[in-house]
């Protein structure tokens, strides 16, 4: 229907309510009557004729112009249902405009903070995809790092499980060589303790010797022959006197000096004699003392030798 035909129906006279009343009354009466049956053939004619009629309205007005109804009274009161019903649905149609108009605005409000969340999801996408593509290239240089090591790791298995067998064979050349030096170091307690009975053996001779000289020095002989020597040396001091005296004195005096040295040297023959035999019995001791002390010494340094080592 054109908004023409709108205000045409707008502008009719106010129609007759009769027919508003009777309808309005005959609804009181359906809806006020109890135990109505569907089924009475009253109503169903009723109801059937109102359908057809309604029907047979709707298809006229589809047909034929609205404005045709004007000049025929029977149709006033179809008219004016018409043109309430219309307004109504006007009204509603704005209504809804309204509602829409606002459903829009807000639909607008809403699509453009859609929009700017989109630009921001867009923006964050972005930064995501750029943070993604460092990652994947940190993954990447992780990865070449990660092999490097699996390859220093590997090499470094093998170099410590290279070292560890050689350690190994080390330790089983250890543990034999302990168990040789185990077995020398027996070996050589026993040879200690051998030595050792042979040093109280040589400390006992050393003391009997050191007894025995002990005696030797008691011995008259001893005694003589330390006079002699210590006559011998006053005689070297005399004759360093007389070689420093002066040589006119040396030579009026030579005669004598030499019966008396003559003289001296018989003495001193017969002494050298027994000091020849004092000093074999001495040399005899002592050499017995040396080799005594030379064989301390050897057993005593060999001793030491080997507690050193150990």
């Amino acid at each position: 229907m054109s908004n023409q035909e709108i205000n045409e129906i707008n502008s009719l006279p106010v129609l007759d309510y009769d027919i508003f009343g009777k309808c309005n009354d005959m609804m009181n009466f359906i809806n006020n009557t109890q135990n109505l049956k569907r089924d009475d053939q009253q109503i169903k004619q009723k109801i059937g004729a109102v359908g057809k009629l309604i029907n047979a309205l709707l298809k006229f007005l589809k047909q034929q112009d609205s404005s045709s109804l004007q000049d025929q009274p029977d149709y006033y009161d179809i008219v004016y249902l018409i043109n309430n019903n219309l307004s109504q649905k006007i009204k509603q149609y704005e209504d809804k405009i309204k509602q829409m108009n606002i459903i829009d605005q807000q639909s607008k409000a809403e699509i453009n903070q859609l929009k700017q969340e989109i630009q921001r999801y867009d923006i964050d996408q972005r930064k995501n995809v750029k943070q993604i593509e460092e990652l994947h290239q940190k993954i990447k240089a992780q990865k070449k790092q990660l092999d490097l090591l699996e390859v220093l790791e590997s090499e470094q298995i093998q170099d410590i499980q290279y070292q560890y067998d050689n350690l190994d064979q080390r330790y089983q050349q250890s543990t034999n060589q302990i168990k040789e030096l185990q077995f020398e170091l027996k070996q050589k307690q026993d040879k200690i303790q051998e030595q050792e009975g042979k040093l109280n053996q040589l400390q006992q001779q050393i003391k009997k010797l050191q007894t025995d000289q002990s005696q030797d020095r008691k011995d008259p002989i001893f005694y003589k022959y330390q006079q002699i020597l210590q006559r011998n040396q006053e005689l070297q001091e005399i004759n360093k006197q007389l070689c420093i005296l002066n040589p006119i004195f040396q030579q009026n005096n030579q005669e004598k000096v030499d019966e008396n040295l003559q003289n001296q040297n018989v003495q001193d023959e017969k002494l050298n004699q027994e000091i020849k035999e004092i000093q074999k019995n001495i040399l005899y001791k002592l050499n017995e003392l040396q080799v005594a002390s030379l064989f301390l010494s050897i057993f005593v340094g060999v001793y030491l030798i080997k507690l050193y080592q150990e």
